[in-house]
């Protein structure tokens, strides 16, 4: 038995998956919210300048559009709802149709994706995986879920971290004969080492140097 595991954002989707969250989240929950787009923005470019790392960026995106704490029935609610929007409108029809293939060949599905757990698990279940590896939200003592994130941001040497942990808590993962990684993103180099096969989708420059380098397959999925 195999695992295929797939990265998310612009792998599985058109389009990323996070700032759409934020938007669709405020303006169902506390419209007044979106008033602090602009925020967020600078807080973006913050980042493209190097004043914030990844995991700082998405806890002030969560705080700004979610605020600093949130019942987990009301976030699993709107995650819910965002997830079947993405569903609707934001998956790559080829990736859905690899990813069926992949169950109909008898491999167990995997989603891993530096997205947060609270909607890439929902997306994960419409869409029939298996298991998720993502980024964890905290939680607080009373039980709501903070604007902070619990650990590492599942992203670049944590995403392989992260997939590994899971295989050694699951006895299903712990048997796979192999794992086959799809990623559009070279970020995720540390993964595709790691597979037994690696799967380039839609790679820009630097991840199809990668690919054509170490006789990684490469896909377009449209």
């Amino acid at each position: 038995m195999d695992v295929a595991i797939f990265d998310l954002d612009r792998t599985v989707t058109r389009f990323s998956t996070y700032t759409p969250f934020l938007l669709f989240a405020a303006f169902h929950r506390a419209p007044w919210r979106l008033l602090l787009f602009p925020v967020w923005i600078l807080a973006m470019a913050g980042y493209v300048l190097g004043i914030y790392k990844r995991k700082d960026l998405k806890e002030i995106g969560f705080r700004l559009m979610l605020g600093r704490r949130i019942k987990p029935a009301e976030l699993q609610h709107v995650s819910a709802k965002f997830a079947k929007r993405i569903v609707r409108h934001n998956l790559l029809t080829d990736a859905v149709a690899r990813v069926e293939a992949e169950r109909s060949n008898g491999a167990l599905l995997m989603l891993a994706t530096a997205s947060p757990d609270f909607y890439a698990r929902e997306i994960a279940l419409l869409l029939g995986f298996d298991c998720v590896v993502a980024t964890r939200q905290a939680h607080l003592p009373g039980g709501d879920i903070s604007f902070r994130i619990n650990g590492q941001n599942c992203y670049g040497d944590a995403k392989r971290e992260m997939i590994e942990t899971a295989c050694a808590a699951d006895e299903r993962l712990g048997r796979a004969d192999g794992f086959r990684f799809y990623s559009d993103s070279a970020s995720d180099a540390p993964t595709l080492f790691w597979a037994s096969a690696a799967v380039a989708v839609n790679p820009g420059s630097s991840l199809r140097k990668l690919a054509s380098k170490h006789g990684w397959d490469v896909v377009i999925f449209a």
